[in-house]
């Protein structure tokens, strides 16, 4: 008899509190609004494209964005004070996307902000190799991150943060803009 009550007193406890929790569970769930993404037709949207990678990096898909926005020479040039002596100072291609990827799944905290205007100036060769098409810009930058939520932030200072970012006619599409290589200039 005793066992009985129990078991008695356990389901109307449960359902007791079941309405509630099937209440919770059937509420929808506020949808982010659609994001109207740059359509890469002028310099400035490569840039806006960039920091709307880093604004969104959960988003479904926006690994993809990312390395459509990427010309297939592209690079990364790091800053001398950022590497190990002795590292390399260039990230290809592959490698950005690798490291991009892992920090879009890994970051707790990531924001990026470059001054949205600048100057723009035609470039005609990269390194030594030509760069039809190219522009260039050098702007002020601000990035900061998080890995873990017990883990250190990062910030750069943005007085001092500058990067010089290299666009070029998209490959499939000259009416385009995707970037050519991005420069670190440290901070």
């Amino acid at each position: 008899m005793y066992l009985r009550k129990t078991i008695i007193f356990t389901m109307l406890a449960v359902l007791a509190v079941l309405p509630a929790c099937l209440d919770e569970a059937v509420k929808p769930v506020k949808e982010a609004p659609p994001i109207t993404w740059p359509d890469l037709s002028g310099e400035e949207d490569a840039i806006r494209t960039l920091v709307m990678c880093y604004d969104n990096p959960s988003l479904e898909g926006v690994m993809t964005i990312y390395e459509n926005l990427l010309h297939s020479d592209y690079f990364f040039g790091l800053a001398p004070e950022d590497v190990v002596p002795g590292d390399p100072l260039i990230l290809t291609r592959a490698e950005d996307i690798a490291i991009t990827g892992v920090m879009f799944r890994e970051q707790t905290i990531l924001d990026l902000e470059i001054v949205a205007s600048g100057l723009w100036h035609d470039l005609t060769e990269i390194g030594g190799s030509a760069c039809t098409g190219c522009r260039t810009t050098t702007r002020q930058y601000l990035i900061q991150a998080q890995f873990g939520r017990n883990g250190d932030i990062y910030r750069s200072n943005f007085e001092d943060a500058l990067v010089t970012i290299i666009v070029a006619p998209d490959e499939s599409d000259a009416s385009k803009w995707v970037i050519r290589a991005i420069y670190d200039h440290g901070t």
